[in-house]
Formats: C-alpha cells, structure tokens, sequence
C-alpha cells in the first residue's frame, strides 16, 4: 500500500484538526476497510470538522445532513416529483447520493428516520418506490451524536450501530492545541484551501489492495471470538488493513503465528485497543475468553467487605456525585431517645399495675410518636446527592475550607443536617428541589495536598430522639502551600544569601513598544487594541523607571536553613514580589519557573514550593 499518499493525508489533516493524530488515522482505517465511522463526543470539538477535512483531501463528493427531530426519510433518499412537461414522475435524489455523507447529530431524529440510512451503509444502495438506485462508490459515512444525556437525543438502534465499523472520540485539544487554534486563521478558510491528496479512483485502488492480504489461520482463530459474523469480518478487514500497512506484507502469516504463539493477541488486536467496535456481541458469547472479573468488583456489593472496610479504616475518594441511598444511612436512638423508650417502659407498666386507661392513651400515643420520628428521621437524610465544590488554596497553619454541595431532588425540606470531619463541624439545610453548599473548615497543619478525609452527615430531625447517619468521602483535595516566614525582599544586586537580582532597564512610565505576549505578562499591559489587528498576543513595553528582576534561587540561600524554612523564605519573597509588582523567577533543584508577573506566574510558584520533594 501507497503509506506516503495516506501519510500526506494525514499530515495536511493534522494541520487543521490539531492533537488528533490518533483520531484521524483510525478514520482513515475505517475508510479503507469500507466500514463506516460513528463520532460521538460533546458539541464544537470537531466533529463536523474531520468530516470535511476528510472529503476535501480525498476528492470525495461531500454531502452534509443535519439531522432534526422532524426530518423524514425521503428528505435524505430523496423523492419523486410529477413534472407537467414530461407528464411524468421524475425522481429528485436527496442527499445520501454523495461519496462522502456527514450524518449530524444523527440521534436528534426519530428511529424512523434514522432507519433510512440501513441499507445504504449496508448494501451502498437506496430504494424508492420499488427501484433500487445504486449509491456512488467509493460510499462512506461520518455520522455525529451527541452523548444520550443530552436532552433531544434518540438512542441509535442495535440495527443501526451495526452498520458502524468503529465509534471514537474526539475529546477537548490539549493546553498547547487549543491556544494554536487561538491564534491560527479559521478552520473555514483553511479548508477552503486545502488541495486533494487523493482521487476517488486511487481511493478505491487503495481498498482493493486490502483485499489482497492473507490472513493467517491464528488469526482467523482468534477474530473467531464473541463478536457476530458481520463483526468478524469487520475485525479482519481491519486486521489486513494493519498488515498491509507494516513493512513486511508477504510475511503477515509468520507475523500472527508468532504473536499467537507467545500467548498475546495477534495484529488484528490493534482494532479493539482505543476504539470500539460497533458490532453485538451477543450472538456467540464465549465465556472462556472473557477478561476474568476482580474481586473487588464483586465483593463491594456486600456486607462483610463493608465491614472488612470499615474495620482496617480503608476509605478511598469517591469521583463524582454521590448518592445516599438507603443502604448507606444508618439509624440508632440518642441518649434523649433511650431516656424517652425507658419512660414509655415506666408508663406502661404503671397504666397495667393501676389500670389507668388514660395512661394506656397516652404511652401509646407517646410511641406511636417515637415511630414516626423515625421514619421522619431516616428520610430527612435518605436520597441526598453531594458532589464536591471549591477548594481554595491556602498556607500551611490555616484553614482549608471544603465546600460540598448538597442537592435535594425531593419535594420537602431537609432541616439540620450537620457534618463532622477531625474535629471541624458545619451544618446547612437543603431546600426542596435546590441546590445548598456548606464550608468544612480543616486545618491545613503541612504542605502539599491536603485529601479530605470520610466525612460524617447525620440529622436528628424532628425530635432529636433518633440520630441518622452516614459516611461520604469526595475527591477533593486542597494545596497547601509553605507557611512565609518575615524575612524582607532581598535587594536587586543583593548578595549571595538573599537572592539575585538585576535592572531590566524596562519600567512602567512611557511607552516604548509591543512585542509578542508571554504567558506571565501582566493582563493589564496586554496591548488589547493592537492584538485585535493581528494575529498575535501583543504585550506593551514601558521605559522610564526601571523595575527591578529578581531570582529567587534554592542554592543561594544560607547554607545552614533545613528544607521546610527554605521553602518559608522562598514564599515570602514571592508574595513580596507580586505585592509590589516585580517581575521575578524561581530556581528550585529540580524545577525552575522563569521570570514573569501576575497572579497566575505567582499561583505556579508557591505550587512548585508546595508540592517540592528535597
């Protein structure tokens, strides 16, 4: 196989949708193994992006439909319409009559509609009113979904996602991508730029040449798994799609022979690792080749692997929101309760030994009060969802503060829920169908990172005669940072135990240029006006009063301070420096934070000293 033309495809790709690599390639594959591709992710990642990227470089005739709620089937077949001239019906074909066809946000449909498309990605023809039209070739389709929380979806039917070789994910660009895109020209432009790389009939060379590749016995044994036969196929197209690409095509039997032999998964593995395929897998379930099951995955569920937990103090974080369900609320009386049970104890015994009619009134009545504070007391807890909120950094000695939000999905009122952690205390109340968050002050005694450890929820609502209960933990975690000691910010050419610094000539009175932005200039001598007539970032430079440039360097310090005090001093200086507007770096033994300003250049400073291991 010609890799130079799919690697020149690649490459211009990767130019407009950045970091994609991977995504971009396993399209392609989808595209030479005749298969279709399915993209699902959240809006505006660039979906619809790699779609016409992907027509453009190929030569492929695009089409795009956007799929509604109302949209019906002959809106993409296509329909036949009477013309007076002929008197006759001529028929209209609709848009799947393309090489390449972008189904959008295809689960916005109904099922009805979305059944259109079965037989065109099966069998690359449409039929319409008893004719059958063949599509043209070569047939692919990108279809989009948004994920199926989102309100206005359909799921996909199994019919349909049959028909989808693979479904990958796109996900969010990395720090470095998205500010390229930033500042790069628009997608639109750069599309409507760019040059094939291939023609339509080289695109069809291509797969037939995946055809051609033997598929060694091991191989075949091992597709041969759960998947159905419609999967299976798709897996050894991909597999040959694999072998062709290597560079030892004529010896792709040794290769899978091999690869079985050592115990691992031969080539074609590479098509079920980082994607999905699109095929059931319920027709021929294997289940001696199914990944064995751990037992922590089973055992959570239980009793005693609770207790087990509760005993050693094993509490991991729980991601997320969690949920208090009713087995995970527990009830028992107070000390109030246990007096109010004894008196009921009393007062029945003396309404028997003396008859009292109204005392027998009145114990009962007193009980049937106690039980119902019991349920009252269990549900004023049960069903609460808490999800974890900010976490402010803070300096070792302080208070981190924990917000956890409580949400209350009910339609009553949730009174006096209260919360304990080592000793820090806090309550709230949730409002029906509202969201409410609470503060959990906790000592922040060193640096680093601050877990914040199983919390205790309890209530004693109505009556305070029965308290309920309940343990979450969520992941959160605050930074702390070293505790600044009073040192004074060293001078600029001061000696070689305070710091070192030098004049930048550079100062804040007139202006004297611009040049490209940094990521630690000041947000206020950021040239706003100037930017929005480029394509860059611009910073504005002042002369007049010089500032002063300081480096705050680990091995300049006394050689007799010990770590922690290293660290105090070190923060000091930076809090000193952002407070008056200096530009200043920071050189630690193993890291280094160049020069800058601004609140953002002095929150990654007191990180590096935070999270610092000497």
């Amino acid at each position: 196989m010609s890799s130079a033309l799919i690697q020149g495809v690649i490459q211009q790709a990767g130019k407009i949708i950045l970091g994609k690599e991977r995504q971009i390639r396993l399209a392609l594959a989808c595209l030479l193994a005749r298969g279709h591709l399915l993209i699902e992710d959240l809006p505006g990642v660039g979906k619809t992006t790699l779609a016409h990227v992907l027509a453009k470089l190929l030569g492929l005739n695009f089409h795009r439909i956007q799929f509604t709620s109302d949209i019906l089937p002959a809106d993409i077949i296509g329909v036949s319409v009477y013309e007076r001239e002929s008197a006759s019906f001529k028929f209209h074909a609709g848009p799947i009559f393309a090489q390449l066809i972008l189904a959008d946000e295809v689960n916005r449909a109904t099922p009805k509609t979305q059944s259109a498309l079965l037989e065109a990605m099966e069998e690359h023809q449409v039929t319409a009113e008893g004719e059958t039209r063949r599509l043209p070739e070569p047939f692919f389709v990108v279809a989009t979904q948004n994920p199926s929380h989102l309100v206005g979806t359909f799921p996909l039917p199994e019919s349909q996602l049959d028909r989808f070789l693979m479904r990958i994910e796109l996900g969010y660009p990395d720090r470095d991508a998205e500010r390229t895109l930033l500042q790069g020209a628009d997608r639109r432009d750069m599309i409507a730029g760019l040059d094939a790389c291939l023609a339509p009939g080289d695109l069809m060379d291509l797969q037939s040449m995946v055809k051609t590749v033997h598929a060694a016995p091991p191989l075949l044994d091992y597709i041969q798994g759960p998947l159905a036969p419609r999967g299976a196929r798709a897996l050894a197209r991909l597999a040959r799609l694999g072998a062709a690409r290597g560079p030892r095509q004529g010896r792709s039997r040794g290769r899978s022979g091999r690869a079985s032999r050592r115990g691992g998964p031969p080539a074609a593995a590479g098509a079920r690792r980082g994607t999905h395929l699109e095929h059931r897998q319920g027709e021929r379930p294997d289940l001696g080749r199914a990944d064995p099951v751990k037992l922590d995955r089973i055992l959570q569920y239980s009793q005693a692997y609770n207790f087990y937990q509760w005993v050693f103090g094993r509490h991991a974080p729980e991601p997320g929101v969690v949920f208090l369900s009713q087995r995970r609320v527990f009830i028992l009386p107070t000390r109030h309760g246990l007096s109010f049970g004894g008196s009921l104890v009393l007062m029945l015994l003396g309404s028997i030994n003396y008859s009292l009619s109204l005392g027998y009134v009145l114990t009962f009545l007193l009980a049937g009060l106690g039980v119902v504070s019991i349920l009252h007391t269990f549900r004023n807890l049960a069903h609460l969802y808490v999800s974890a909120g900010r976490v402010p950094s803070v300096f070792a000695g302080d208070s981190a503060r924990f917000q956890l939000v409580f949400e209350n999905r009910s339609g009553f009122d949730r009174h006096s829920l209260d919360l304990a952690c080592r000793g820090a205390a806090a309550s709230c109340d949730a409002p029906a169908r509202q969201h409410c968050s609470v503060v959990l002050p906790l000592k922040a005694e060193k640096r680093g990172w601050l877990q914040l450890e199983r919390v205790t929820v309890e209530t004693r609502f109505p009556l305070g005669l029965m308290r309920a209960w309940s343990y979450v933990q969520p992941d959160m975690r605050a930074l702390v940072y070293p505790r600044p000691d009073s040192a004074p910010l060293p001078l600029p050419y001061s000696d070689a135990h305070t710091g070192d610094a030098i004049s930048s000539g550079a100062g804040t009175d007139d202006f004297s240029g611009l040049r490209p932005y940094q990521a630690s200039d000041s947000p206020r001598h950021i040239a706003w006006k100037a930017s929005a007539r480029s394509e860059l970032l611009l910073t504005k430079l002042f002369e007049g009063r010089a500032a002063s440039e300081l480096w705050f360097d680990w091995t300049l310090l006394p050689a007799d301070m010990h770590t922690e005090a290293r660290l105090s001093r070190l923060a000091r200086w930076v809090l000193l420096a952002e407070e008056r507007g200096l530009r200043y770096g920071l050189k630690l033994p193993d890291a280094e934070v160049p020069l800058g300003e601004g609140f953002a250049h002095r929150e990654r400073c007191l990180k590096e000293l935070a999270l610092f291991h000497g």
